[in-house]
């Protein structure tokens, strides 16, 4: 019984925290340039066109947005389990993210997956995101600001 009831919250919990993810994706896809307004409408999108706009704007909106927002899970952990009325025991631990959030991370590299696969079966390429050690301001030896530091890796299949 105790059991059945866990693997219910769990799956109540994967499905709300896939829904939240996939809404943050397509805004944050909205936000550099795709105009899309649900996850849905974004695979599609992707689905007819493979331009390097495109590419970019799924890695930022997969990758570098969520990087930005640190401690995206945590925050997600507290929403659900305020809607949820939940709330963890008194017990200290040394656990940085609840199992919530572990959830919520997992359904948001699941998420990223979905759209690789798209852009492997339709493309023959992935998106990945890494930082370029090489841009660096030449007069003045700092690194420019984190965003110009990325690049887009496009890995040929």
């Amino acid at each position: 019984m105790v059991r059945q009831k866990i693997n219910q919250d769990r799956v109540e919990a994967g499905t709300w925290g896939k829904q939240r993810v996939e809404q943050q994706i397509a805004k944050y896809a909205q936000r550099h340039g795709v105009a899309v307004s649900t996850f849905s409408g974004l695979q599609e999108a992707f689905k007819h066109n493979g331009s390097m706009e495109m590419f970019a704007s799924l890695s930022y909106a997969c990758y570098l947005e969520w990087d930005k927002t640190y401690g995206w899970e945590n925050d997600m952990e507290a929403e659900y389990m305020k809607e949820a009325d939940l709330e963890f025991d008194d017990t200290e631990t040394d656990v940085s993210k609840g199992c919530f959030a572990r959830l919520f991370t997992n359904r948001k590299n699941e998420t990223v997956k979905a759209l690789n696969r798209i852009g492997s079966e339709v493309y023959g390429k992935k998106v990945k995101m890494k930082q370029a050690t090489n841009e660096i301001d030449q007069h003045n030896k700092k690194v420019q600001e984190r965003d110009l530091h990325w690049k887009l890796l496009i890995r040929q299949e």
